[in-house]
């Protein structure tokens, strides 16, 4: 429900056609909202709270302007990462496709080398299952990382615009889950 209308109130800019779509359908649900009786209240508070916490000179009270994200580096990392929890968790499909990817390739590479003996000779051959097998994994990885990103994109773009967190958590919390996933 959440991602229906964070979904909803997006603006998607793939293309020009799209955009004015998607912009028609924000500001109309932003004039439903400023005609009802929940929207004249909310413009109220919020024209009472601005005149009473504007100096003469137009500055916040505090006198500091909202230059960043209010919580901290690590509540902002821990946050986003439960979000990509709950975000890989909801999409089971996906996680059953990763699944049964990584099992099939774990039999396929089972499979190959299964009767790789213990012996100074093949070394070559344990170097060669690693490095395949490590390739395997980044790109599984890389695929995910590519859906993710260009599913969250326009949300994302949002946050940062309204500075609800920076770069470094964010990153942070998507690749910490998902060295966690692969491994």
């Amino acid at each position: 429900p959440a991602e229906f209308v964070a979904d909803l109130i997006s603006i998607d800019y793939s293309s020009p056609e799209v955009e004015a779509e998607s912009k028609a359908r924000v500001q109309a649900l932003v004039d439903a909202w400023a005609g009802s009786a929940g929207g004249k209240a909310a413009a109220d508070a919020a024209a009472a709270h601005k005149h009473t916490n504007n100096t003469s000179s137009g500055a916040l009270a505090l006198g500091v302007a909202n230059t960043g994200p209010v919580a901290g580096w690590g509540r902002q990392f821990r946050l986003l990462l439960r979000r990509s929890w709950r975000q890989i968790t909801r999409d089971k499909a996906a996680a059953m496709a990763r699944l049964s990817s990584n099992v099939s390739s774990a039999a396929i590479f089972g499979a190959i080398f299964w009767r790789m003996q213990k012996k100074q000779s093949s070394i070559q051959d344990r170097n060669g299952l690693l490095q395949v097998a490590a390739i395997n994994t980044a790109m599984s990885a890389l695929v995910k990382t590519l859906t993710v990103f260009s599913n969250e994109r326009a949300i994302v773009n949002r946050e940062r615009t309204r500075k609800a967190y920076n770069v470094l958590p964010y990153l942070s919390g998507q690749g910490c889950y998902s060295v966690i996933m692969c491994v």
